[in-house]
């Protein structure tokens, strides 16, 4: 919600290009960053954003269950800070 309680929507989509998992972010908020994706295992990781600007990490993990847990961090002066937890769920 915004200061004035008013629900606020945030949209980002992530482009890739053929046969690349490196691509960029775009958002709602007018945010455009880089991405350089990798797979291990299980986790897929992506670092977005440049140096010396405004840099994340998403990973998304596949667990035994076949729900994907995604879990983002930013990048700040002390180190990552985790901002957001999901898990989402495979329904039938």
């Amino acid at each position: 919600m915004d200061r004035d309680g008013k629900n606020q929507s945030f949209i980002g989509h992530g482009y890739y290009t053929n046969g690349s998992k490196d691509g960029f972010w775009a958002d709602t908020g007018g945010a455009l960053h880089p991405m350089v994706t990798r797979y291990f295992e299980k986790m897929l990781s992506t670092i977005w954003g440049e140096a010396g600007g405004q840099q994340g990490r998403s990973n998304y993990t596949l667990n035994e269950n076949g729900n994907i847990e995604v879990v983002d961090w930013i990048l700040q002066d002390d180190g990552w800070r985790e901002f957001n937890r999901t898990m989402f769920r495979r329904v039938d």
